[in-house]
């Protein structure tokens, strides 16, 4: 039997007690507050967390639930936005997927610890969380929200046909922060690639532009070797506060030592928060995807 209930409008915080689950409870609260949203701060209790708090297999839980519930009461006072707490034992690939889709949850926000030696594991991780959620993943590391939100909003375009799933949240969050959406393409030089990435740029501005929303169109270089960092040097000269992608294949466990294009923009230096859309869960034919209070 489920511990918790279905939400109409719930975003969920992966929260380990470090500073990056503070980051992460930040960019929630601020969501919240201008979707009306609830913020669930979501522990797994495993090996770790008996090792953190040293405590016994037997009492860990009640520790947690404790610290845990304080968090969130603090929270909801500080933000004015009602944040509450789930524990649950299992694994975090698994079980958050799991506590999303009996909530409802529309957003999971996950604090990731980047790359930092053999920590780029975790950032990599992250990705693995993001293909088994039902709901999208906003990923931050330790850099708190700006009071110019997510603004302006990079939208990566490739030739793949997933890539266009990502326009419902850019209408999304591009509304609700005012922000401007900056088109980057990918250069092709094969003709048949370039108009594929061309159809699908044409394809995104127009959904944009049909809400209302201002586009901005620019084009990685001729002869650049990486198409990720050139979306992370891209976002850094316009000062961007959100990076949307698309992830298109579940993540291996070999992949996590592998030059990944996701990973590394999700792993950037910058810390820009980046949007993860699931391109199995999502179908662009329909209208904008209900985000609760951000529809």
């Amino acid at each position: 039997m489920s511990d918790i209930k279905e939400k109409n409008n719930l975003v969920i915080v992966t929260y380990d007690f470090t500073k990056e689950a503070d980051c992460a409870m930040n960019h929630a609260s601020y969501i919240s507050k201008y979707s009306g949203a609830e913020v669930a701060l979501v522990h797994i209790i495993n090996s770790d967390s008996v090792s953190k708090f040293k405590a016994t297999a037997a009492t860990v839980e009640s520790v947690v639930k404790q610290k845990l519930q304080d968090i969130a009461k603090k929270n909801t006072g500080e933000t004015g936005v009602n944040t509450f707490s789930i524990i649950r034992r299992g694994s975090i690939f698994s079980t958050i997927a799991e506590i999303s889709e009996e909530t409802k949850a529309k957003l999971v926000v996950l604090g990731t610890h980047g790359v930092r030696g053999m920590q780029h594991v975790l950032g990599a991780f992250a990705l693995k969380v993001v293909t088994s959620s039902p709901a999208p993943v906003l990923i931050v590391q330790a850099k708190d929200n700006t009071p110019s939100g997510y603004n302006p909003i990079v939208l990566p375009i490739d030739e793949s046909f997933e890539t266009k799933q990502k326009v419902n949240q850019a209408i999304l969050f591009a509304k609700e922060n005012k922000a401007t959406v900056h088109i980057f393409s990918k250069y092709e030089k094969d003709e048949y690639l370039r108009i594929k990435v061309n159809g699908n740029a044409n394809f995104v501005k127009n959904e944009l532009l049909a809400e209302g929303i201002g586009v901005i169109e620019s084009q990685e270089a001729d002869g650049s070797k990486s198409f990720s960092k050139e979306v992370i040097r891209y976002a850094s000269s316009i000062s961007a506060g959100l990076i949307i992608i698309t992830t298109k294949k579940e993540k291996e466990i070999s992949d996590i030592f592998v030059a990944d294009e996701d990973v590394k923009i999700v792993n950037n230096d910058l810390q820009i928060a980046v949007m993860c859309v699931n391109a199995k869960n999502y179908n662009i034919l329909g209208s904008a995807i209900s985000f609760g209070g951000f529809s």
